[in-house]
């Protein structure tokens, strides 16, 4: 099928429906100067509300027809007429020379000759509302019908008000994009492509163009001012609010910043759409992260924006002074449990920060409950009092996780405050204008020593067939393999029988058989400590220990989970042979 589009742009607006079209090309016939024409338009971003209006052809690039709207047009004086026909050559010229090349090299071609037999573009110069830079309609790159208002030729409109202004070439850019991806992914991939993508390929045009250098006052400028003043939009829920532009152009800085703007140049010429496009360029290009590890990454960043850092923070210089402030913010102390609680809705980025009011205990515990639970997405971020930071993905479990942050750090660093990244994510989710939110909630306590090993020695996970499964049980699978694993938290450990009978708890009799889908819901850990001892080994099949002799925040950087560290007793440890330091 092919796909109708009309999106407006800038300052700005956008539609998205979708229908089927037949392609009848014309027979070429070139527009001459001082050609009237009547154009079909979208009443809902005419400045008079008209569904046709009059122009007439005023100049001609190599590339571009500049038809201006007759009733705007008449109103103005010889020398404003004489003004605007000069800023139509300097963006018919910028255009030619510039905007076409660049954009057609990086997204794909445009359809040429298209509906009309006519390579140029028309740029229909309109009265628009004030809010609308522009807007491109692919309906009229398909043949009139009887319901169906067709130009018949690939054009643009934009706003005539921004004729003489340095955002005009920004606005044509971005509508030029918009017309590609229409043949791109509608006509050539039969793809209906989501409308925040499409969105986003628009916003970094202008970076690709060079439009957003000088920064001060460019669109990306603005499009990140407005992003921080309203940063918890949902990215995929497209209402044409400025937010929706905002988080889009600074959600584009921060994928491109981290893998090259091929992720995108890839996308737009992809036989899949949204999500699906991006994770196939991941996957093709050997990438280990998915778009929902990049989302939570990306809230990471915008928080606490490590400059040193393209995971955690934004390669552009410009965008280095990007800090969100907290969704939610409380104070914990050890007297009291704090509660709070946050309305999400798919890939909409919502920050909670507890400060440390009271550090006299040793761990923070972090009970969470995600109304969405296949698809909670958290990170903690635990920064410390010396402005280092730790990273940690949480794993949910039935929509349930309880994790617990140590206060101090095993290098002697105190925890300042804690930052929860919280969102829900389903790639299967795409662009609509209006979203349900669920419900995600938060009990958050300060803990002793004791009580922390407690807590997590009671502690339940996963079910099988209505039986709960206690942290620290021994599982194995139910297809009498006799390797059992001990549980702690979402991961599991392989004990050899000998391990097993140090710890008088465990009777190997009572490990409990699981099925494939539970077995595999743990993911495999090898690491361990013993307990008030604060080196971390890796414990390998041949039965050796390596110390982790490394920095904990290059613990964090290499992608480790601080929940996947296993506490054991001296025994255990004594019982492995020591081998070679890991220093990475």
């Amino acid at each position: 099928m092919n796909i109708r589009f009309v999106i407006t742009k800038t300052f700005m607006a956008g539609i998205f429906a979708g229908a089927i079209f037949s392609f009848v090309p014309a027979l070429a016939q070139a527009d001459v100067l001082g050609q009237r024409e009547t154009f079909f338009v979208n009443k809902t971003y005419d400045q008079y509300a008209r569904t046709q209006l009059d122009a007439t052809l005023r100049h001609i690039s190599d590339r571009l027809y500049f038809y201006t709207d007759d009733k705007y047009w008449n109103q103005l004086t010889p020398s404003l007429q004489a003004s605007l026909i000069q800023s139509m050559q300097i963006l018919g010229s910028d255009f030619d020379t510039h905007i076409y090349p660049q954009e057609t090299a990086f997204w794909g071609s445009d359809p040429q000759p298209g509906i009309d037999g006519d390579p140029r573009i028309t740029i229909l110069l309109e009265a628009l509302t004030t809010s609308n830079g522009g807007y491109f309609d692919s309906i009229h790159t398909y043949a009139r019908e009887p319901g169906r208002d067709s130009n018949e030729r690939e054009m643009i409109s934009l706003n005539m008000d921004a004729l003489p202004t340095n955002l005009m070439p920004v606005f044509l850019g971005h509508e030029f994009q918009h017309l590609i991806s229409s043949y791109q992914k509608g006509d050539l991939r039969r793809v209906n492509e989501e409308v925040w993508l499409n969105e986003l390929r628009s916003e970094y045009t202008a970076t690709l163009l060079g439009q957003n250098s000088p920064f001060e006052s460019s669109s990306l400028s603005r499009r990140m001012q407005t992003f921080l003043r309203a940063p918890s939009d949902s990215l995929i829920e497209w209402a044409n609010l400025p937010g929706d532009y905002g988080i889009a152009a600074v959600f584009a800085e921060y994928l491109t910043g981290r893998y090259g703007s091929r992720i995108l140049s890839e996308s737009a010429k992809s036989s899949f759409a949204g999500i699906a496009s991006l994770n196939n360029f991941l996957s093709q290009n050997n990438e280990p992260e998915r778009f929902s590890d990049i989302f939570i990454d990306w809230m990471v960043a915008s928080y606490f924006n490590d400059r040193l850092s393209s995971r955690y923070g934004y390669t552009r210089p410009e965008l280095q002074g990007i800090r969100v402030g907290p969704t939610s913010q409380k104070i914990l102390f050890s007297e009291a449990e704090i509660f709070t609680m946050a309305s999400i809705k798919y890939w909409q980025p919502t920050w909670m920060e507890f400060f440390i009011g009271g550090n006299s205990a040793a761990t923070a515990k972090i009970d969470m409950t995600g109304q969405a639970a296949e698809t909670t997405l958290v990170a903690a971020l635990a920064i410390y009092t010396d402005g280092t930071y730790e990273v940690q993905k949480i794993n949910f479990v039935q929509g349930k996780r309880i994790i617990y942050i140590p206060l101090e750090e095993l290098s002697g660093k105190k925890v300042q405050k804690i930052m929860l990244a919280v969102t829900y994510g389903h790639d299967a989710v795409g662009s609509v204008s209006v979203m349900p939110a669920f419900d995600f909630s938060v009990k958050a306590s300060l803990v002793d020593a004791a009580a922390y090993e407690q807590a997590r020695a009671s502690e339940t996970a996963w079910s099988e067939n209505g039986q709960m499964i206690p942290e620290g049980s021994l599982i194995k699978h139910d297809n009498a393999e006799p390797e059992a694993y001990v549980t702690w938290g979402s991961y599991k450990r392989y004990l050899r029988p000998e391990i097993i009978t140090l710890y008088g708890h465990l009777d190997p009799s009572k490990t409990i058989p699981v099925n494939p889908a539970t077995f595999n819901q743990y993911a495999i850990s090898n690491y361990v400590r013993v307990i008030n001892d604060k080196k971390v080994y890796a414990i390998w099949p041949d039965g050796t220990k390596h110390w982790l002799n490394i920095p904990g925040e290059q613990f964090t950087a290499s992608g480790r989970d601080w929940n996947a560290i296993f506490t054991i007793n001296e025994a255990e440890l004594n019982a492995y042979r020591t081998g070679v330091d890991i220093a990475r």
